[in-house]
């Protein structure tokens, strides 16, 4: 939210001592109006403060003066707030974490008096940030929930929402999750396709080839001299 200052000084009394105030609006119909302020004359300043005003928007006001003959008023005037910085919330914890994958969240709060260009960024080490842009036009209040691209399986990963508009870029809280890892793999594996057995598998990786050739002969029967042999022949 913003503020102003209102300032006037009084030109004329008319010969006594007025009470003066401001009007002030959206609009140059005004509308509000200050508390008086008793006592002022010829030459003599007054002011007052609008608080709680929006960013970026236009106010009008004028000055006026009354004492016992009537009320005069002065020019109608504006201004505008300034822009200020976006307020931004990160949504912790992140949510839908697996081994390559999560989604982070944030929330635009306010934003300061013009649209945002809003999004998340994450990072290993809190110094090279990658940055998920998820809009570059977002008002208040909104809230947004980008997924990172591919990311590395068992990785602590650091998260913050940001929002910026003209006035500058505001973070959210950090957050961190970790992805979850890749499972070892199991062994022995599953039966291959082809026919080649756990042991065959086995026993070749580990090395004993002669015991791979003994078992894979296991249960073929031996020829004897003399079936269809030349030495046979009678």
């Amino acid at each position: 939210m913003a503020q102003a200052v209102l300032n006037a000084t009084l030109l004329d009394d008319g010969g006594e001592a007025c009470q003066c105030r401001f009007g002030y609006g959206l609009t140059p119909a005004l509308g509000s109006y200050s508390p008086d302020v008793a006592g002022i004359t010829t030459g003599m300043a007054f002011s007052f403060t609008l608080t709680g005003l929006a960013n970026n928007t236009t106010y009008y006001f004028q000055a006026e003066a009354t004492n016992s003959a009537g009320t005069s008023v002065g020019a109608v005037l504006s201004f505008t707030t300034l822009v200020a910085l976006p307020a931004v919330t990160t949504v912790i914890p992140a949510t839908d974490i697996h081994q390559h994958s999560a989604v982070l969240g944030g929330i635009l709060d306010d934003d300061g008096g013009e649209p945002c260009v809003i999004g998340v960024q994450y990072s290993k080490d809190q110094e090279i940030w990658t940055i998920l842009t998820h809009d570059t036009s977002e008002r208040s209040p909104f809230s947004f929930s980008p997924t990172p691209g591919t990311l590395d399986a068992g990785v602590l990963y650091y998260f913050r929402a940001f929002a910026t508009n003209s006035a500058g870029t505001a973070y959210g809280a950090l957050g961190s999750f970790t992805t979850l890892p890749i499972l070892p793999p199991i062994y022995p594996p599953p039966p291959a396709q082809g026919g080649i057995s756990y042991l065959d598998i086995f026993v070749t990786v580990g090395g004993m080839i002669g015991l791979a050739m003994i078992i894979s002969g296991c249960g073929k029967k031996k020829k004897k001299k003399g079936e269809n042999g030349q030495n046979g022949q009678k």
